[in-house]
Protein backbone atom coordinates (compact mmCIF):
# COMPACT_ATOMS: atom_id res chain seq x y z
CA UNK A 1 0.00 0.00 0.00
CA UNK A 2 2.55 2.36 0.68
CA UNK A 3 4.69 1.48 -2.50
CA UNK A 4 1.72 2.92 -4.23
CA UNK A 5 1.43 5.83 -2.67
CA UNK A 6 4.75 6.94 -3.01
CA UNK A 7 4.24 6.01 -6.48
CA UNK A 8 1.66 8.37 -6.89
CA UNK A 9 2.72 11.15 -5.31
CA UNK A 10 6.13 11.11 -7.26
CA UNK A 11 3.89 11.17 -10.40
CA UNK A 12 2.16 14.20 -9.00
CA UNK A 13 5.48 15.97 -8.27
CA UNK A 14 6.58 15.28 -11.62
CA UNK A 15 3.42 16.57 -14.03
CA UNK A 16 4.22 19.64 -11.44
CA UNK A 17 7.69 20.36 -12.09
CA UNK A 18 6.80 19.89 -16.24
CA UNK A 19 4.09 22.25 -15.66
CA UNK A 20 5.85 24.76 -13.40
CA UNK A 21 8.98 24.79 -16.32
CA UNK A 22 6.26 25.75 -18.74
CA UNK A 23 4.99 28.34 -17.00
CA UNK A 24 8.77 30.06 -16.18
CA UNK A 25 9.59 29.10 -20.19
CA UNK A 26 6.08 30.96 -21.34
CA UNK A 27 7.03 34.36 -19.08
CA UNK A 28 10.02 34.42 -19.84
CA UNK A 29 9.27 34.51 -23.53
CA UNK A 30 6.22 36.99 -22.41
CA UNK A 31 3.58 35.27 -23.50
CA UNK A 32 2.48 35.89 -19.99
CA UNK A 33 2.95 38.46 -17.42
CA UNK A 34 4.16 37.87 -13.84
CA UNK A 35 0.25 38.33 -12.71
CA UNK A 36 -0.75 35.69 -14.66
CA UNK A 37 2.34 33.85 -14.07
CA UNK A 38 1.46 33.95 -10.46
CA UNK A 39 -2.25 32.86 -11.17
CA UNK A 40 -1.40 30.21 -13.66
CA UNK A 41 1.37 28.91 -10.56
CA UNK A 42 -1.30 28.42 -8.12
CA UNK A 43 -3.98 26.95 -10.34
CA UNK A 44 -1.08 24.00 -11.13
CA UNK A 45 -0.43 23.62 -7.73
CA UNK A 46 -4.13 23.14 -6.60
CA UNK A 47 -4.17 20.16 -9.51
CA UNK A 48 -6.70 21.71 -11.59
CA UNK A 49 -4.40 20.39 -14.88
CA UNK A 50 -4.06 17.03 -15.13
CA UNK A 51 -1.78 17.13 -17.84
CA UNK A 52 0.77 20.06 -19.63
CA UNK A 53 -1.83 19.90 -23.19
CA UNK A 54 -4.44 20.87 -20.66
CA UNK A 55 -2.23 24.01 -19.18
CA UNK A 56 -0.87 25.05 -22.69
CA UNK A 57 -4.94 24.41 -24.04
CA UNK A 58 -6.26 26.80 -20.89
CA UNK A 59 -3.00 30.00 -21.84
CA UNK A 60 -3.55 29.63 -25.42
CA UNK A 61 -7.80 29.92 -24.91
CA UNK A 62 -7.26 33.27 -22.05
CA UNK A 63 -8.54 36.53 -23.88
CA UNK A 64 -5.62 38.65 -25.40
CA UNK A 65 -5.66 41.52 -22.90
CA UNK A 66 -5.41 39.41 -20.10
CA UNK A 67 -2.13 37.51 -20.95
CA UNK A 68 -0.36 41.15 -21.62
CA UNK A 69 -0.08 43.80 -19.20
CA UNK A 70 -1.02 46.63 -19.88
CA UNK A 71 1.87 49.99 -18.11
CA UNK A 72 -0.19 50.58 -15.48
CA UNK A 73 0.22 47.78 -13.22
CA UNK A 74 -2.03 49.08 -10.46
CA UNK A 75 -5.15 49.27 -13.14
CA UNK A 76 -3.88 45.52 -14.13
CA UNK A 77 -4.32 44.56 -10.62
CA UNK A 78 -7.66 45.92 -10.03
CA UNK A 79 -8.80 44.58 -13.01
CA UNK A 80 -10.94 41.65 -12.96
CA UNK A 81 -8.69 39.43 -14.52
CA UNK A 82 -8.89 36.42 -11.66
CA UNK A 83 -12.81 36.15 -12.90
CA UNK A 84 -11.41 35.59 -16.86
CA UNK A 85 -9.48 32.92 -15.31
CA UNK A 86 -12.36 31.55 -12.94
CA UNK A 87 -14.99 32.16 -15.75
CA UNK A 88 -13.15 29.38 -17.92
CA UNK A 89 -13.60 26.66 -15.89
CA UNK A 90 -17.65 27.87 -15.48
CA UNK A 91 -18.48 28.19 -18.92
CA UNK A 92 -18.49 24.18 -19.84
CA UNK A 93 -21.15 22.46 -21.09
CA UNK A 94 -24.10 21.70 -18.58
CA UNK A 95 -24.08 17.31 -17.81
CA UNK A 96 -26.73 15.75 -20.12
CA UNK A 97 -26.63 18.71 -22.88
CA UNK A 98 -24.10 16.47 -24.88
CA UNK A 99 -26.36 12.95 -25.48
CA UNK A 100 -29.69 12.93 -27.41
CA UNK A 101 -32.69 11.95 -25.65
CA UNK A 102 -33.38 8.23 -25.88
Amino acid sequence: MVDLDVHSRILWMNRLRVERRLLVKYRASNKIDKHLYHELYHLAKGNTFKHKRALVEHVRFLPHDIMTSSSDTSDYRHSNSRTHVLTFFSTTEPQGQGREAA
